[in-house]
């Protein structure tokens, strides 16, 4: 089974940006950079879990996707309706066709 078959649900990522308001102040929005991008969404065990909470980052589920330069911490990822922020990024392959996304549920 190939890596690509596995990617069998589709998920949005959006990317904070600033704009300004009609009084001039600024305000953060976020647009889609990727929209019904192909995926897979797995909830972490406990023992998975824990390990990133030793290193200050609270993870709660990763995605696995294709390569894309513009995903980065910065990023939030809507899937199923939920909504969760990127925390760390893993680029695990040396020819840059896949991403692990660890991520944050936050609604």
């Amino acid at each position: 089974m190939s890596f690509i078959s596995m990617l069998n649900r589709k998920c949005d990522i959006l990317a904070p940006t600033k704009t300004r308001n009609s009084d001039g102040s600024w305000a953060e929005a976020e647009i889609v950079i990727h929209k019904n991008l192909k995926c897979r969404l797995r909830v972490l065990s406990g023992e998975e879990s824990k390990a990133y909470t030793r290193e200050a980052v609270q993870v709660t589920h990763r995605l696995y996707c294709t390569y894309h330069a513009d995903i980065n911490e910065d990023c939030r990822v809507l899937f199923a309706g939920k909504y969760y922020i990127v925390e760390v990024v893993n680029h695990w392959d040396h020819d840059k066709k896949h991403l692990q996304v660890e991520l944050r549920q936050v609604r």
